[in-house]
């Protein structure tokens, strides 16, 4: 059976790459100028038979995910393979120049879609032979233009649009974590107008990590899963998982158990 494709996106310290080393193992994970998988194995919390592959070069990374023979694949971050990539189109399309990239945009518009496709061939060879691949990104506020009215904001991956367009056609689920800020006061007073007294006051603050699942006025996101439109993260990584996974269709929940 096929792999899920998934891109996570969200603010840095939501959970993104904690969340994505829960998926079946043995599992794969490619930083790329990415510090979250070493602070996570720093503090002891990377589950047993994750493997980080090592890469400097966008050759390197191609090679990675060719050679992997992991259940799943998590490339860690988005933002960094563009940085990579890059590189790599500038150094071996336009002779290491830089100005030659730039011009007319060319390097960006014309040449990068075109070896991010490539790369997406890759990633989707490694999904038919079973590889769940999970892609993860930051986010940022774009705008988002609208001929009926006035251009609204929204949040999406971060990266230019030409580098992200294959991947965000390709993925099967684009899920955006986010937190939602929640503020309980319960006081107890005394008197009326300016001479009223506080007696009791309690004032606490919390915040809900949530996972959006389908596309809003707000945030970018992709449903063919057939999830709910918002799942709670719950308070710890595994967690997030359990939650995510009851919300899959049995037939996607059975196979993520093998």
């Amino acid at each position: 059976m096929r792999g899920l494709t998934l891109i996570i996106f969200g603010i840095e310290g939501i959970g993104k790459t904690s969340f994505a080393l829960q998926f079946p193992k043995p599992l794969g994970i490619i930083p790329i100028r990415e510090p979250g998988f070493d602070n996570l194995d720093m503090v002891g919390e990377v589950p047993k038979d994750v493997h980080p592959f090592r890469i400097k070069t966008y050759e390197d990374l191609c090679v990675a995910v060719e050679a992997c023979q992991h259940k799943t694949l998590v490339i860690d971050s988005l933002s960094g393979y563009q940085e990579i990539l890059v590189k790599h189109v500038t150094d071996n399309f336009y002779d290491g120049n830089s100005k030659k990239f730039d011009a007319y945009y060319s390097g960006m518009r014309q040449t990068c879609p075109k070896v991010v496709s490539q790369f997406v061939d890759i990633l989707d060879f490694k999904a038919s032979q079973g590889t769940n691949i999970i892609l993860l990104a930051h986010r940022q506020v774009d705008v988002d233009p609208d001929a009926s009215g006035p251009d609204t904001k929204i949040q999406t991956l971060f990266g230019d649009h030409a580098v992200m367009g294959p991947f965000l056609k390709w993925a099967q689920a684009i899920l955006f974590m986010s937190g939602k800020k929640s503020i309980d006061i319960n006081t107890k007073t005394a008197g009326y107008g300016e001479n009223t007294k506080v007696l009791e006051g309690k004032a606490a603050s919390s915040v809900t990590r949530l996972m959006y699942t389908s596309f809003s006025g707000n945030h970018v996101a992709k449903n063919l899963l057939h999830l709910p439109p918002v799942i709670n993260m719950g308070n710890s990584a595994p967690e997030s998982y359990t939650k995510f996974t009851e919300a899959l269709p049995e037939k996607i929940r059975n196979r993520l158990k093998t």
